[in-house]
């Protein structure tokens, strides 16, 4: 299934892995070429602990990717609190020196399988309008767009849906 030479291993987080909060903030910084000592990685550590320490498996996965020892990788998935039968891919990293081998392809189907062994009739996500990797990602997956939508910081966004049932 996936084009990945060495081992990794995928697996969801229990609100034990807390600690673990720095080390996906650490992901994305190298993600986003983010200085990985500024105080918004610090922030963003301390906000995914709390996330993590606070995981309700009915209502939201969180997958990491290790591949040698390292993180590579991160997925979350969220069930839709207006109408539970739909869940939102709300995050999705992979670290550059691991993208384009099916890591994220990998981690989006974990958590695909995920909501639908809990009932999700459909998974939606969102990406930047501009950000045609993402949108080439989405479409490979059987995503369908469903249109666009700014938000309120003028960010524009293509919106996804993908039917499960």
């Amino acid at each position: 299934m996936t084009r990945m030479s060495e081992p990794v291993e995928i697996r969801a987080l229990t609100p034990a892995d807390a600690c673990l909060g720095r080390s996906i903030a650490l992901l994305g910084a190298a993600v986003s070429g983010v200085d990985r000592c500024s105080d918004g990685v610090a922030e963003r550590a301390a906000v995914l602990a709390e996330e993590i320490a606070a995981i309700d498996p009915d209502g939201r996965a969180i997958f990491v990717a290790w591949r040698s020892g390292q993180l590579v990788g991160f997925c979350r998935m969220s069930r839709d609190a207006e109408n539970p039968s739909d869940w939102w891919l709300q995050g999705l990293l992979v670290h550059p020196d691991h993208q384009r081998r099916g890591l994220a392809t990998a981690l989006v189907t974990q958590g695909m399988v995920y909501a639908q062994e809990r009932g999700a009739a459909a998974i939606g996500s969102m990406t930047q309008r501009g950000n045609v990797r993402s949108i080439q990602f989405h479409e490979s997956l059987g995503f369908e767009q469903q249109g666009h939508l700014t938000l309120p910081d003028g960010t524009e966004m293509v919106r996804f849906c993908l039917a499960t049932g």
